[in-house]
Formats: structure tokens, sequence, C-alpha cells
């Protein structure tokens, strides 16, 4: 699929291929031993879509409303972190399976590489724009004085470009990239004109987007797509254009900026234009202060970039596993999973023998035997527990450091 923003273009690919398609790379933590970040970023994030239609989650989940109607609209929920994503499903698993019964399917099993791909896809829904708003769009247009400069089907400023362009272009990265590689010139021009340079909210670019596309001078027919953003290419690109001068991730890097890995960036598309432009304010004339090269981008460099900024906080809880044995403990997972004395047997396995080397080993090992799970903790009449992300970050630390020590 092409990065668009329209419900309708969503709805559209989601009929023709199933959702969306691509690569994923693994993702994986153990206990003790730290991956690099490129373990947790996706090649493309959309190959789990694919799974999402096979396996039949698209029976009871919609997305951005085509789908199932028996389960949340997984485009509408708000799906956080690797751990947040886990625990949803942990807690959720024992209405999964009564909703299963009653309608008689089968449930479905996965790989632990399937498991990477499906929970990678579902985290990525979030970064797709919901359906824009032309009207909006145009009265901020107005509001924000982009009319002041720039023209849309031949009503408006001509300080500027005219925008009639973006009507082709159907990606939030190559306003993003113009934007950006245009600003400090911009900055400049605005305060010649005395035109008070504008913030923007999350939905403010995709809404004038809408605008632009509705009454720019193009031809739908010639519209441009571009790939998904690949975060792996993203983060050369952080590295190559220099952004890591300035800032860190998770303590690697400059320290003029602030550290991405801990910046509320997780949101939509469109958001991370936002604060983007926002801060570029700040950041331009710092760099011309530091000596730094101005980098400018290429629209699939941006598309890989932000990508890559949204990622970052997928790995946004690394858990303790001191933390979790106290976890495991609290919430009943050894009456199954510890044997009361050496030799004896467990009700469930003995975690330390079956060789879950990573979070994704933990999480799929949850699915596959959830009804199982289920069946057996009503029979010895145990509470079906529920974890926050934090508890079960922590768990999964502890169920890796078992099969480490083993």
């Amino acid at each position: 699929m092409k990065c668009g923003t329209s419900r309708g273009k969503v709805r559209a690919a989601i009929a023709i291929v199933g959702l969306i398609a691509g690569i994923f790379a693994g993702i994986a933590y153990g206990a003790g031993n730290r991956p690099a970040d490129d373990e947790f970023l996706p090649e493309n994030p959309e190959e789990g879509s694919a799974l999402f239609t096979s396996k039949l989650c698209i029976r009871c989940h919609s997305v951005q409303g085509v789908g199932g109607r028996t389960g949340p609209d997984l485009g509408e929920v708000q799906l956080g972190s690797l751990s947040e994503i886990t625990a949803k499903l942990w807690n959720h698993f024992p209405r999964m399976n009564e909703a299963f019964t009653i309608e008689r399917l089968v449930w479905p099993t996965f790989t632990n590489t399937q498991t990477r791909k499906l929970v990678t896809f579902l985290y990525y829904l979030n970064f797709l724009d919901k359906a824009a708003n032309a009207e909006v769009g145009e009265k901020l247009f107005h509001e924000k004085n982009c009319v002041r400069c720039h023209s849309v089907g031949g009503r408006g400023g001509t300080v500027g470009p005219e925008l009639d362009s973006f009507q082709e272009r159907y990606a939030i990265p190559y306003i993003t990239a113009a934007l950006w590689n245009s600003g400090p010139k911009m900055m400049e021009t605005m305060l010649s004109e005395k035109v008070q340079r504008p913030a923007f909210r999350e939905r403010d670019v995709v809404d004038i987007l809408a605008y632009i596309r509705a009454r720019g001078f193009g031809e739908e027919a010639r519209r441009r797509y571009l790939a998904v953003g690949n975060p792996i290419s993203g983060k050369e690109i952080f590295r190559k254009k220099g952004c890591s001068y300035c800032h860190s991730v998770r303590g690697n890097g400059g320290k003029i900026g602030p550290d991405l890995a801990r910046q509320p960036l997780k949101g939509s598309l469109s958001y991370i234009l936002s604060e983007l432009w926002n801060h570029g304010s700040n950041m331009w004339p710092r760099m011309k202060r530091e000596r730094i090269k101005f980098p400018t981008f290429k629209p699939q460099e941006m598309a890989d970039l932000i990508s890559y900024l949204y990622f970052l906080k997928f790995r946004d809880v690394v858990g303790t596993a001191s933390h979790g044995a106290d976890v495991f403990a609290r919430k009943n997972c050894k009456l199954c999973h510890t044997p009361k004395r050496p030799g004896d047997e467990t009700i469930g396995p003995n975690l330390a023998e079956v060789g879950l080397k990573s979070s994704f080993d933990v999480l799929a090992a949850m699915w596959n035997h959830a009804p199982r799970i289920e069946d057996r903790m009503k029979e010895e009449g145990i509470r079906w527990p529920l974890f926050e992300k934090e508890e079960m970050a922590d768990l999964v630390e502890y169920i890796l450091s078992l099969n480490k020590e083993r």
C-alpha cells in the first residue's frame, strides 16, 4: 500500500489487499542482554495486516470502519507500546475466548514471527491519520495566515509558491519535507511580511491538505504516492543527516536537543509533522549558531525518518526481573508454573524449561494457550489476573530470566 491519509484510500487498500502488506524484521529482547534498537524497528510495519486478515481478526475487529463489529475498531483504539499491547491482549483473553465460543470459531495460533508481525501492525495503526475535513482545512488555511503567502486553486497570496501541486502529491511526507526544507526561508519571509508564524495541532495539517486536494488545480489520476516509511532506513537517515548531533536516543547522541525516545512522539503521522514544524523556530536558529549544516530531505527520506521517530516509543518500558518475580507471585502465576517441591510436576509448564527467549515468545505462548489456561484456572478456582503495562513488562523480564538462568 502507498501512504495516503483519507479514509477512502485506506478502505480501498484494505478491500484490495486485505489491509496492507510488507516485511517485518524480528524484534525481541531478552533478560539482561539488551539488543540494539534495530530489533524493535520493522522494515515495513504493514506486513502483519495479511495475518490480520488470514487469521480472521478482521471478522471481529475493524480498522477505520472496515471489518467486523464484535470487537473495537483497532484504528480508533489507542494501542501503546509492546508491553501495553501484551497486557491488553492478556486482559481480554477471557472475553475473546467467550466470543470465539459463541461464534463457533477456532482459536487461531501464531508462530513467534507471526506474533511479531501482527503486534507491530497493531502498533502501527495509530500512525495512520483519520479522515480529514476539507471545510475545516479551508478555515485553518485562512486562520493560520497560509493564504497571505500561498494560493490554492488560484485564490490567495503570491509571496510563496502555489500549493496546487500538493493536490497530486497524496502523502503527508511530501508536505513535511517541503515545510522542513523551506522552513528557515519561510521564517525570514514571515518576519519581513509581518506574518505571525502559525503553530499546528495534530489535525490541522491533514485538514489543510484535504482542502488543497479539494480545491487545488490538479488531476486525481496523476496523484503520486509514497511507499510506507521504513523505520530501519529512517534510523540511518537520522544519523546521516546529522540529527544525532543535537538529539540522542536513549542516551546515545547529542545533548543540545531532547532525547527523542523520551519525547511524546507517539502520535499520528500528522502529529509528528506538526511537532517538527512547531519546534523548527527553535531548531533552525540554533543550528545556525552551532554552524551545523542544514539538512534537506527528499519525500521518501522524510517518510522513513518520521516512521523511525514513531517506532521509538514501541519500546517505552523495559521491565525489571526482580519486580517481575513479585508480580509472578502476587498474580498467582506461581500456583500453576512453579513446582511445590523439587521434582514435582506443575499444573502448567515449568517456565524455566520451555525455552522462551524473547518477549514475543512469551506473547505467542500466552495467546496460543489462552483457552486452555482459562479452562484450567477455572478448574483450580483461580481468578484471571489483570496487568498494567509496567507489570507485564516486569513479568516478561522475569520469565525470560528463568530461561537465561537455566
